[in-house]
């Protein structure tokens, strides 16, 4: 990036879509192509749930080199019954966002390799956590691949995997850099994704809004 080029993040706009769709299939080159987000369903994210969607922008150009989709549910972390981010979330459609939910749910987040190592991601979740917030919300739950499982398959199971990540003996791309902000581990998903690299599995982690109150009555 450029000296002058300064990402700024800025809510989704409807003509973002397109930029989003490519993105998202940049991001992410070992998943289902069929179960990436398209154009027309980043709009309807967007019309469910305008304050969720966030995109970062080169201020210079206006070109898109990130973006963050979200919407609003209930989590009952005993039985959370999250099985598929396809099924989570309506195939894509966010059509299962309930505008009263205690939850922000992380649906996706994504940032153009050639924009990585910038603190871009760390803003979405910044971004996230003051929606929270601003929304009292009792928190986040995000659904979180394990891609650099990938290279361990072989030699260790998912679920140690994850241990030696949580304990910090190895580094995962997306994971570790979860644990940084601040989520905490509250179980494992086979087969979250269509992802044959990695088999598929998530990881369900949760952030807690410390400063949401309740009435009082």
């Amino acid at each position: 990036m450029s000296a002058q080029d300064t990402v700024v993040i800025r809510h989704m706009r409807p003509e973002d879509g397109d930029a989003c769709e490519a993105l998202d299939r940049g991001c992410f080159p070992t998943v289902d192509p069929s179960t990436i987000y398209t154009a027309e369903q980043f709009r309807n994210h967007i019309a469910l749930f305008p304050e969720g969607q966030l995109v970062a922008a080169l201020a210079t150009t206006g070109a898109l080199v990130g973006f963050t989709s979200t919407f609003r549910q209930d989590v009952d972390f005993a039985h959370p019954h999250l099985v598929s981010v396809y099924q989570d979330t309506d195939h894509g459609w966010f059509n299962t966002h309930q505008p009263n939910g205690a939850y922000l749910y992380g649906a996706d987040m994504c940032v153009d390799a050639r924009y990585r190592g910038l603190g871009i991601a760390r803003r979405f979740y910044d971004a996230r956590k003051a929606l929270c917030v601003s929304l009292n919300l009792a928190g986040q739950v995000v659904c979180g691949l394990i891609p650099g499982y990938a290279g361990h398959r072989r030699e260790m199971t998912a679920f140690e995997y994850v241990r030696k990540v949580v304990a910090g003996q190895l580094h995962d791309p997306t994971l570790s850099t979860q644990l940084r902000n601040g989520f905490t581990p509250r179980g494992l998903l086979p087969e979250y994704v269509h992802d044959e690299v990695t088999g598929g599995w998530a990881v369900l982690l949760e952030w807690r809004n410390a400063d949401r109150y309740t009435a009082v009555t």
